[in-house]
């Protein structure tokens, strides 16, 4: 009966008689109706078989409208007076719990409903403790959305929020005058109502895309429908969202980061490490951070390459990754390691600096590039110096033949090392290619080493 009002026999034409339109009409009506005949004509078979009520019926329903007075702080239970706090302590957790799930329930009502449109939470959070609000005032129930409820609405053709206020006069008019009759209403035939309507908001034909598009997000998915199906909606919902904070909390802790090794212009000698966390740096992953960046120090560098952090997804930072970050540059300096903070943002690099003054932070690709150059400078002339070193050692012992004869083939060797380091710093040989910033350096450019102070 649902589709009988989309059917292209049952759509209103130009063409048609006075009797046409006026059939299609009864058709719609039928169509979007059809939850009040069911009811209807349960009540009615209810009542007739009255002397024999095969059916288990709604019962007395008291009549009238509740009476509008102020809130009652206090409640008579067995002729006993409970104060507020007596009945706070009775309630227990649920003053707590109640409230969360009445807006869980609300707002995952409406993202259900909404057809894709934009939903302002807050909006539902207002319209929610107003209406609890004033519901205090004549003896309400804690006031929620209702997955059934909703359903039946949208399973009705209601399209606005016009359908609440025709409800609700509805709700006004039965209490005032029907309640008599609502005694034969079969418990079956609201039963049907409710199922039948929950039945189409069952998306089925989602399962295969959420498999093709992310098999992890299947997780939350079968959680939360076997806890509402075995538990209750209520405590599913907040399964379901205990599981889906948890997965955002381990991808947010065991981020992907990206390892490369970036040559030189010669397409063989390795310039430098470049390390890219693929997200930002915040507490969850700090300590795997730390231990990734050690890792490609020590295994990809090997110990000795500089090794560029690069930090163009870091948008802020907190105490405990500012904290995280220093630790690694004390493990860098430890080895005697260059690291480098390529692309920090003017608040990343703010932050930073007060760690260290010394701290290498770069934000743009020239002082990436410079800073490379400088790096690469002192490298060799830390070689050279040891070249020296190695050289007067083997001129103190040249009076003892023996032992000069054993170190002259490392003098030469020395030698050749010390040619080979004098020309590797002649400059040309700092020039690269940045695939992280595509810019090439040049021997030609001053650099920030060359500057004067």
């Amino acid at each position: 009966m649902k589709r009988l009002k989309d059917m292209k026999a049952a759509k209103v034409r130009a063409g048609d008689t006075l009797g046409t339109r006026m059939w299609k009409k009864v058709v719609f009506l039928v169509s979007i109706g059809r939850n009040a005949i069911v009811v209807i004509i349960g009540l009615v078979t209810a009542y007739l078989l009255d002397d024999h009520q095969p059916f288990i019926i709604t019962g007395e329903v008291v009549p009238g409208l509740p009476a509008v007075r102020l809130p009652q702080f206090t409640a008579v239970v067995n002729g006993t007076t409970l104060s507020f706090g007596d009945i706070l302590e009775d309630i227990g957790s649920g003053v707590a719990i109640i409230p969360i799930l009445s807006i869980l329930g609300t707002v995952a009502i409406a993202n259900a409903f909404c057809g894709g449109k934009t939903l302002d939470a807050k909006q539902e959070m207002y319209a929610l403790g107003f209406c609890n609000l004033l519901g205090s005032f004549v003896q309400s129930m804690p006031v929620t959305g209702s997955f059934s409820r909703t359903a039946v609405n949208a399973t009705s053709g209601v399209k606005t929020t016009a359908g609440g206020i025709i409800t609700s006069v509805l709700v006004m008019l039965a209490l005032a005058f029907l309640t008599s009759h609502f005694k034969f209403i079969p418990k079956a035939s609201l039963s049907a109502v409710i199922m039948c309507a929950v039945l189409f908001m069952v998306e089925y034909e989602m399962v295969a895309p959420i498999w093709r598009a992310r098999r992890l997000d299947q997780l939350p998915l079968w959680v939360t429908f076997l806890a509402c199906l075995f538990w209750k909606v209520e405590y599913g919902i907040l399964v379901g969202v205990a599981v889906d904070l948890a997965l955002l909390l381990y991808s947010s802790a065991i981020p992907k980061i990206n390892v490369s090794t970036i040559k030189k212009e010669d397409g063989v000698k390795a310039a430098y490490v470049l390390v890219e966390p693929c997200t930002g740096l915040f507490f969850p992953s700090v300590d795997y951070v730390r231990a990734a960046v050690n890792k490609a120090g020590i295994s990809t560098a090997e110990g000795s390459l500089t090794v560029v952090l690069d930090c163009c997804h870091l948008t802020g930072l907190d105490f405990t990754a500012v904290k995280g970050i220093e630790g690694l540059c004390s493990d860098f300096q430890k080895r005697q390691q260059p690291l480098i903070l390529a692309n920090a943002s003017p608040n990343i690099k703010k932050s930073l600096a007060c760690l260290d003054p010394h701290i290498k932070i770069t934000s743009t690709p020239e002082e990436l590039h410079s800073l490379l150059r400088c790096v690469s400078r002192d490298i060799c002339v830390a070689e050279m110096d040891a070249v020296t070193t190695l050289s007067n050692n083997c001129a103190m012992v040249h009076s003892n033949s023996v032992v000069c004869a054993m170190v002259h083939s490392n003098s030469v060797e020395c030698a050749m090392v010390h040619s080979n380091t004098a020309e590797t710093c002649s400059g040309e040989e700092f020039d690269m290619i940045n695939p992280l910033l595509q810019v090439t350096t040049s021997a030609a450019k001053p650099s920030v080493c060359d500057q004067p102070a």
